[in-house]
């Protein structure tokens, strides 16, 4: 999961700060005076517009920081500006992932394989992207060493996405251009740009040091854009939210070891919750009751997605051009069939118990209320140990039998031993 949530991380990065992999030594220097623009005997919307795109210069991967403070003073002018909000809330976002990969080495370090996973993570962005991808990751301190201080940085960079997707909602029916120094929608395809390198000269004064050839194309942002980026993070913030509600202390250790004694995942979890009394304690800032109205309301946008395929799907899913000058030119290609699974997740999140059959070896039927974990949540993971599998690695027994109240009839371990009966070994 930790990887799902770095992989997106840099999805989005490449959406938004592009750099060109090849080097250029041909450079022009461009000045930016926000200062001048906030000092301005000029109306107050034309003065957050002008540092609105003063922020959106400085919107790059070297330049986040600077695009934070000028878009703040923008929206303290005129807290409705959409470009200096977008701008504002993203750039913020973006910065709390600032480093990472050298923020989480001493914690890794002490587990190799870890180590090695965040090496190959690493290695395959420098492989696939940009030097100011690359720059963003490596712009860190070392200072992450301890399991709950990993929480604590997800715990922050979910409140910015949160913030950000709040942004998202508000401003749906708005229309955005966005024209910042680095962004690399140049012909639509996969056209990179190199990022500006950007200091503070003084106060709101910055300089801004670029490559010679750089390309600075418009990309708009309406409706579609918004609910395609708010589906995005959505996507992200749940995942994020799900394991990041627990305490994690021992997992690194005992995944380690297991990787190097080839060890079963029941024996895993078992040993967690046998060998680290702060494993899988629900934490006080857990946010699993914001989960079941964010699918909800991912499930209506994915379905309003689906209703306009005629604009944001109109030359097909194998064509890369679908919305073009548009923020996402591929556009969202969703067949109406999706509709029923959205449906069928959809039934999920109501409060009442369901019908329920599984296993095809033997069939077993009974209910099940698939929220109740949402709103009544199991305190303490290990209230489900030990567990039990068999040789599929099919978990078969439990021992909370009702796994707090998502099974009402406390038949957890026979819904699993029909589920296991689909193993062949």
């Amino acid at each position: 999961m930790q990887k799902i949530y770095l992989i997106f991380i840099s999805a989005v990065m490449l959406i938004l700060s592009g750099c060109f992999n090849g080097k250029n030594d041909r450079y022009i220097v461009d000045n930016i005076s926000a200062a001048s623009h906030l000092a301005a005997d000029i109306p107050n919307n034309e003065k957050a517009d002008l540092l609105a795109k003063d922020a959106e210069e400085l919107f790059s991967a070297d330049g986040y920081s600077e695009a934070v403070k000028v878009s703040e003073e923008a929206l303290k002018i005129n807290p409705f500006n959409t470009k200096a909000q977008f701008i504002y809330y993203l750039s913020r976002y973006m910065l709390v992932n600032k480093g990472i990969f050298v923020r989480l080495k001493p914690l890794f370090e002490k587990y190799p394989l870890a180590t090695s996973k965040l090496k190959q993570q690493l290695d395959q962005i420098k492989i696939d992207s940009t030097t100011g991808l690359v720059k963003f990751f490596e712009m860190g301190s070392p200072d992450i060493n301890t399991i709950g201080e990993f929480q604590n940085y997800l715990d922050e960079s979910i409140i910015e996405a949160l913030n950000f997707q709040s942004f998202l909602i508000s401003n749906e029916d708005k229309t955005l251009v966005l024209k910042p120094s680095s962004l690399f929608l140049t012909d639509l395809t996969e056209r990179f740009v190199e990022a500006c390198e950007i200091k503070e000269t003084e106060n709101l004064e910055f300089e801004l040091k670029c490559p010679e050839d750089r390309v600075r194309s418009e990309a708009m942002l309406n409706s579609a854009d918004f609910e395609m980026l708010y589906d995005a993070m959505t996507m992200s913030i749940v995942v994020v939210e799900s394991y990041n509600s627990y305490t994690l202390d021992g997992l690194l250790e005992e995944s380690n070891k297991a990787e190097f004694e080839n060890t079963p995942a029941a024996d895993v979890f078992n040993n967690l919750i046998k060998n680290h009394s702060r494993f899988g304690l629900l934490r006080k800032n857990n946010r699993l009751g914001n989960i079941r109205p964010s699918v909800k309301r991912l499930i209506a946008s994915l379905n309003w997605i689906i209703d306009n395929q005629n604009t944001i799907c109109p030359v097909g899913y194998d064509n890369p051009n679908n919305r073009p000058g548009m923020f996402f030119y591929k556009g969202s290609c969703l067949p109406k069939s999706f509709k029923s699974y959205l449906n069928q997740y959809e039934s999920y999140l109501r409060d009442d118990a369901q019908n329920f059959v599984i296993g095809k070896n033997i069939s077993y039927k009974t209910k099940i209320n698939y929220t109740a974990f949402l709103t009544k949540p199991i305190l303490d993971l290990k209230k489900l140990g030990p567990v039990k599998v068999n040789a599929c690695d099919y978990m078969t027994y439990v021992q909370d039998v009702t796994l707090a109240g998502i099974f009402p009839y406390g038949d957890a371990n026979k819904v699993l031993e029909a589920n296991a009966a689909e193993c062949n070994q």
